[in-house]
């Protein structure tokens, strides 16, 4: 009997050893491969540096307080400099992002939003010319920014600097950018040659700014055009070739000031929709809107003072036409235009 409960004791022994053997394993495994990626925790603080499932490397400096403290972190010895992301966030401190702050490290996305940055130094981000896709610089006080550096960025696929403190529409040059989202700015004018130097771009945002007036051509020579969002400015007037597209795009104008819209302001238009929600739009003019509605475009012209005369009678006697406006479009007397009758047209 002694000798069984002496065989049991060592068993379960063995048993706790070897359990304790695998857990210690499997945790040291975890923290080795963090000590081998990343840099000692100490060198680096306040910084803290994470190892992601596929053994990509983030590195997060939201607790930095002061620029000297940055550059003193990425003076410290880095078993891997390449990164796929440099986050600062909800940082009241920094204001200046400087050349050479971020020492030999190099990464694929920066995201430094709703801080108080003011100024991103030239060259500052030009350890990843050639490996960044996304600068995310959103909601920060930019006004000075390295606008000459975006050509060398070779992959760069977005660039986001919405709500800053830009008071004119930057230069930007890159044959690989797709999403340009410039809103929140104070841009009071867009050039005609805005878009020139970014052929592959897909989605362009300049919502919430003071833009009074685009001129023809501004959106033209974009082969890879989608989406276009003026939203929340104070457009006026809607030139023809304002807009010219090879594919179905959704073009967003409404809360503007828009009261007319010239035949052919949206060139090459086909399916997509255009949002003119909340504007001063008085007619729905059939030189205008019948093209696009007859390539199935879906139009949105809610929230207008439309007067919902003879004029509109083409598309009050058209029921394909009718069902590519949105159903909450009114007349300026409140009746839907889908509801109005047909019969009410036909002298017309």
């Amino acid at each position: 009997m002694k000798g069984s409960h002496l065989y049991c004791l060592l068993f379960t022994i063995l048993g706790v050893v070897q359990y304790g053997v695998v857990a210690s394993g499997s945790k040291s495994s975890v923290e080795d491969q963090q000590d081998v990626l990343c840099p000692v925790p100490e060198d680096i603080f306040p910084c803290v540096c994470g190892v992601n499932d596929n053994n990509t490397l983030d590195i997060d400096c939201s607790k930095v307080v002061y620029e000297d403290e940055l550059a003193n972190v990425f003076r410290s010895y880095f078993p891997n400099p390449n990164f796929r992301r440099f986050t600062i966030k909800f940082n009241y401190y920094l204001q200046t992002l400087r050349d050479g702050a971020l020492g030999n490290t190099t990464y694929t996305e920066f995201f430094f939003t709703e801080s108080v940055l003011e100024v991103v130094e030239k060259n500052a981000l030009s350890g990843s010319f050639h490996t960044a896709t996304y600068l995310n610089f959103y909601s920060t006080k930019l006004q000075s920014f390295p606008f000459d550096d975006i050509s060398s960025f070779t992959k760069l696929v977005t660039l986001d600097l919405r709500f800053n403190y830009f008071h004119e529409f930057p230069n930007i040059s890159s044959v690989t950018l797709k999403t340009l989202a410039l809103g929140g700015n104070s841009f009071d004018h867009l050039p005609t040659e805005a878009f020139v130097n970014t052929p592959s771009v897909s989605s362009i945002n300049v919502y919430l700014g003071k833009l009074w007036n685009i001129s023809s051509g501004t959106f033209s020579g974009l082969p890879y055009l989608e989406s276009v969002d003026l939203s929340f400015n104070f457009l006026k007037h809607i030139p023809e070739a304002a807009v010219e597209v090879t594919t179905p795009t959704y073009i967003n104008l409404n809360y503007n000031m828009i009261s007319s819209v010239e035949v052919d302001a949206f060139l090459g238009v086909t399916g997509g929709s255009i949002d003119l929600h909340s504007n001063q739009l008085k007619e729905i003019q059939e030189a205008v809107w019948r093209p696009l509605l007859q390539y199935k475009v879906q139009l949105d012209l809610s929230k207008n003072p439309l007067e919902c005369g003879c004029e509109l009678a083409w598309l009050v006697l058209s029921d394909t036409f009718l069902h590519q406006v949105n159903e909450n479009t009114t007349c300026a007397d409140g009746r839907l235009v889908v509801d109005l009758d047909p019969a009410d047209y036909e002298p017309c």
